[in-house]
């Protein structure tokens, strides 16, 4: 088993929870527990799956803190926690995996700030924190490198102005802000955004007037 590369057993009935053992498959790189009924903890040892490239522990009962030790994982370039019963923050050591590509963890009871480390995630293309208790500031350089397509932040408590890199994202497709308590000139807090098909700003904080530019998202 140690050299075991692919676990998937989602959409079962599987109940009980993650044994610490599992962090004994060092050589895994897809693990796919999705779509099931695992409770408990995630347990530190998913720090030692170092070779995991993605992670799929969605639709679960997972409850408590996401462990620091998930920092380890510096290959993963998709994470799915989302749908679970997860608290507390955002560890500081997800700043180590510059390789993702997809962070999902909507649907959860995550708390306080988004960590400054987020900025190291150049390469993200999809990420969702919907649907928890984020307060603060919005990554101030979420899109600094032009590649985010779906970025999801809609029911949380988050404040202050849209982030200049995310005005001048183009990349983007969906964008969903709502039932936040965001602020600023909706006049120039918004660019051009050719390949965009949906956005939804509602229940903010924002003043001022439509702005031409939205006449030349022409997919929107």
């Amino acid at each position: 088993m140690s050299n075991l590369q692919l676990f998937y057993l989602y959409g079962n009935n599987l109940n009980g929870s993650l044994p610490n053992e599992f962090g004994k498959l060092h050589s895994l790189e897809i693990f796919q527990l999705s779509i099931n009924y695992i409770s408990g903890p995630i347990p530190p040892s998913i720090g030692n799956l170092v070779n995991l490239g993605s992670l799929y522990l969605d639709e679960n009962n997972l409850s408590g803190l996401i462990p620091p030790s998930i920092g380890n994982l510096i290959n993963l370039d998709v994470i799915v926690l989302s749908e679970n019963n997860l608290s507390g923050l955002i560890p500081s050591t997800i700043g180590n995996m510059t390789k993702l590509r997809r962070l999902s963890l909507f649907s959860n009871s995550l708390t306080r700030n988004i960590p400054t480390e987020m900025i190291r995630h150049t390469d993200l293309k999809t990420l969702d924190l919907s649907h928890n208790n984020f307060v603060g500031h919005l990554p101030r350089n979420i899109c600094v490198n032009g590649k985010l397509k779906y970025f999801v932040v809609s029911l949380n408590q988050f404040t202050g102005p849209v982030p200049e890199s995310l005005k001048n994202c183009s990349s983007l497709k969906t964008v969903r802000l709502e039932q936040n308590q965001l602020t600023g000139d909706i006049t120039d807090s918004f660019g051009v955004y050719p390949n965009l098909y949906y956005m939804e700003l509602s229940d903010n904080n924002f003043y001022g007037h439509i702005s031409p530019n939205w006449g030349k998202c022409k997919d929107l």
